[in-house]
């Protein structure tokens, strides 16, 4: 039910970080992180929610200060892989840039590519960022990934 699932969230920081970084919510997830022992952080960053972590999750929802902090304020790897399902597809071994560059959110592809994101990195099924978003339509970010 709704009120055992608010009890996990409350009681689990994996959870919460995994839903602030899916809501946008940036001072809830420093709450969480910011309680943490560096080790517990690194957990909790690198820990795949549904396949996805933090930042996977931050960029396939278009939240670019969630991507940001992220990025600034823990160091997060940005070729972190993840398996996500889309439109009933398992996708395996896609990054953040995947991730957003499918969701066309121009923004976080730009901030990923500032950061040094491997514009080729593959899927399992060889698909790069620029395929994703080509997929989709989302031609600026096409361009943008073409000029990386």
């Amino acid at each position: 039910s709704d009120l055992f699932l608010l009890l996990l969230v409350l009681v689990s920081p994996v959870l919460r970080v995994s839903e602030a970084a899916r809501t946008g919510d940036v001072p809830e997830l420093k709450r969480v992180l910011d309680g943490e022992s560096v080790t517990r952080r690194n957990f909790l960053l690198n820990t795949r929610t549904d396949g996805a972590t933090p930042l996977i999750i931050a960029a396939r929802n278009g939240n670019t200060a969630i991507v940001q902090c992220l990025l600034d304020e823990y160091d997060v790897d940005l070729e972190q892989e993840g398996t996500v399902k889309i439109d009933g597809d398992l996708i395996e071994c896609c990054t953040p840039l995947w991730m957003a560059s499918l969701g066309g959110h121009l923004a976080i592809v730009r901030l990923l590519l500032e950061r040094g994101a491997e514009v080729n990195h593959t899927t399992l099924t060889n698909s790069t960022p620029l395929r994703a978003a080509s997929f989709n339509g989302h031609t600026e970010v096409s361009v943008i990934s073409v000029q990386a």
